[in-house]
């Protein structure tokens, strides 16, 4: 490569951290592309807490977390075949509010990657709710990851979060269906 001249694969990582921001503040901008109304209802400890749009070609599967043994249910999505992006909800008895859920996504990220650091902070929404926006990235195996969290309160009080982890380039390929998700998030009438 030439003296001076740009490294191409910082281009992609700037692009990548680009299109999961666009994402994000699609999704707080209520935009939806979702084709099929298919909705997943969380569900933890016997009660319906959220739903979300599921878009065609995407794959639910659930966690077996309960709240007896402290580890929550965890809702997971990701595009069928491609493992490359995966988008999970998770709402834990406690946190019960935004700011207590900034101190529990911390302990999260350092779960989920490795390196995780946060680049972007901005209000915004999940679904119909207010919600605070994280964009970062880490790595796993040694290999850069982009991160994205998203907290809300939910009615009740408790809090939702929904987590977006990607390998560099994933998020321009599904950014419409991963906006389309976020801002599909409803909380259950009976817990309004």
């Amino acid at each position: 490569m030439p003296a001076g001249a740009a490294h191409p694969i910082r281009g992609i990582r700037r692009l990548a951290r680009a299109g999961m921001l666009a994402a994000l503040m699609l999704a707080a901008a209520g935009v939806q592309s979702v084709r099929a109304e298919v909705r997943a209802i969380y569900e933890t400890g016997g009660r319906a807490l959220f739903s979300i749009a599921v878009p065609d070609g995407w794959v639910v599967a659930t966690g077996s977390g309960s709240e007896e043994d402290g580890v929550p249910r965890i809702l997971g999505i990701t595009p069928e075949g491609d493992f490359s992006l995966w988008i999970g909800f998770l709402s834990p008895e406690e946190p019960r509010d935004i700011n207590e859920a900034e101190a529990y996504v911390r302990d999260l990220g350092t779960k989920l990657v490795d390196d995780s650091r946060v680049e972007r902070v901005a209000d915004g929404e999940l679904g119909v709710l207010p919600a605070r926006l994280y964009l970062g990235q880490g790595t796993r195996a040694g290999a850069p990851i982009d991160i994205g969290v998203a907290i809300a309160a939910l009615p009740g009080p408790r809090a939702v979060i929904g987590v977006i982890v990607g390998e560099n380039g994933a998020r321009e390929v599904y950014d419409l269906d991963i906006a389309a998700i976020l801002g599909s998030l409803v909380p259950v009438e009976e817990n309004r």
